[in-house]
């Protein structure tokens, strides 16, 4: 608890200048554009996701999955989040749900990671990380719940 108590302002801070600069700035130009929920999601994801890597492979201890594995998942991870994110950033009218959403994740999964409270014998398979493929099936199944709801043209 203390570990997650400390996480709390740091995590929320950087969460909401990861979000306010793709939800709340790059997805609504995208809308203003014309361009729809599927096509926007899909390039915010990637530009996102590509903004990741160096930040996490500068990281040690951050995953010990071989980097062919790892960016892959990683990319197909953080892609599902974004459809997650945008929806929700469109539904809401807001980008502080996400923000917090975002943040809360982030509160929750270092700890995990970094502070050795779960040790992952299969972190591909499974772990608290967005490169994990029970995060990815789980995210996803939200992500076609979301886009199958949307009356929206996709």
């Amino acid at each position: 608890l203390a570990a997650t108590a400390l996480e709390v302002l740091p995590r929320l801070v950087f969460a909401g200048f990861e979000e306010v600069g793709w939800r709340g700035y790059l997805e609504p130009r995208f809308v203003a554009l014309g361009v729809a929920d599927v096509r926007r999601h899909t390039i915010v994801g990637l530009i996102w996701a590509v903004w990741h890597i160096p930040y996490i492979m500068s990281t040690s201890g951050y995953s010990d999955l071989p980097i062919a594995l790892f960016v892959p998942l990683l990319m197909t991870g953080v892609l599902v989040m974004a459809f997650v994110y945008g929806q929700m950033r469109l539904k809401s009218g807001s980008v502080w749900p996400v923000v917090l959403a975002h943040g809360m994740g982030n509160i929750l999964a270092y700890p995990l990671i970094f502070g050795d409270f779960a040790v992952f014998e299969k972190p591909a398979i499974i772990a608290t990380r967005p490169e994990s493929i029970l995060f990815i099936v789980i995210w996803g199944a939200i992500t076609w719940g979301l886009m199958r709801r949307r009356p929206q043209q996709r």
